[in-house]
C-alpha cells in the first residue's frame, strides 16, 4: 500500500500538476497575476490532472492483457 501511494505522488501527471500549481501560488504572492487568473489556473490545472487519470484508467482497461 505504502509504495503504491508513493508511485502515485511521484507520477508525472502529479509532479506537473503540483509544479503548475507551485508556480501560480508564487506568482499570486508576487502579485503578478490577478485572482481571477489564479483561479482559472487552478481550475485548469485539477481539471486536467482529473481528466489525465481517468483517461489512464480508460486506456489501461480498453489496453489488451498480454501476459505469457
Amino acid at each position: 500500500m505504502a509504495a503504491a501511494m508513493i508511485s502515485r505522488y511521484a507520477s508525472r501527471k502529479f509532479l506537473l500538476a503540483a509544479a503548475a500549481l507551485a508556480c501560480a501560488t508564487w506568482l499570486m504572492s508576487r502579485f503578478a497575476i490577478t485572482p481571477e487568473v489564479y483561479q482559472w489556473v487552478v481550475l485548469g490545472t485539477v481539471g486536467a490532472y482529473i481528466t489525465g487519470n481517468v483517461g489512464q484508467k480508460w486506456v489501461e482497461k480498453k489496453a489488451p492483457d498480454v501476459t505469457q
